[in-house]
């Protein structure tokens, strides 16, 4: 499905999703009814380890030239990995940074045949809930560029 520029933020998380289920391995085994990525956060109760794609804007739209119906638009995503122990998050969110830059140009995911450019992680953030139990999570904030059309 390629990303329109009328539909870009639903397109491109759609596109992401699907992108990682492609290359990351759920470590579990899940009911029919779950999902092991998803594109909004858990609203009723979550099997972890889990990841999501939630769309953070578009940050910046800009027109490519004077009286051009073209548009330069900056896409920032978070990539969230949610998981109950140290260690597998450290592997998902590995797995899952390693897959998004080596994906940017060849495969049958590769983000430039969407005309996503330009793939960048501008920075980080580890939010674990105290106590052993607590979910642990791993924030990768990512961005792409898109030229609509």
């Amino acid at each position: 499905m390629p990303i329109n520029g009328s539909t870009i933020i639903t397109d491109t998380t759609i596109f992401l999703r699907d992108m990682l289920a492609s290359g990351i391995t759920d470590p579990i085994t899940r009911g029919t009814n779950e999902r092991f990525i998803m594109t909004s956060y858990p609203e009723r109760p979550a099997t972890y380890p889990l990841i999501t794609v939630v769309p953070q804007g578009p940050a910046d739209i800009r027109r490519l030239g004077f009286q051009s119906e073209e548009h330069y638009v900056k896409l920032p995503y978070e990539i969230r990995i949610w998981a109950r122990s140290q260690r597998q998050k450290e592997q998902l969110t590995e797995q899952v940074y390693t897959w998004l830059r080596t994906n940017q140009f060849s495969g049958t995911y590769a983000t430039t045949d969407q005309s996503l450019w330009g793939f960048r992680l501008d920075g980080t953030t580890i939010v674990d809930e105290p106590g052993k139990d607590g979910v642990k999570s791993f924030i990768l904030n990512i961005q792409y560029n898109f030229i609509a059309i």
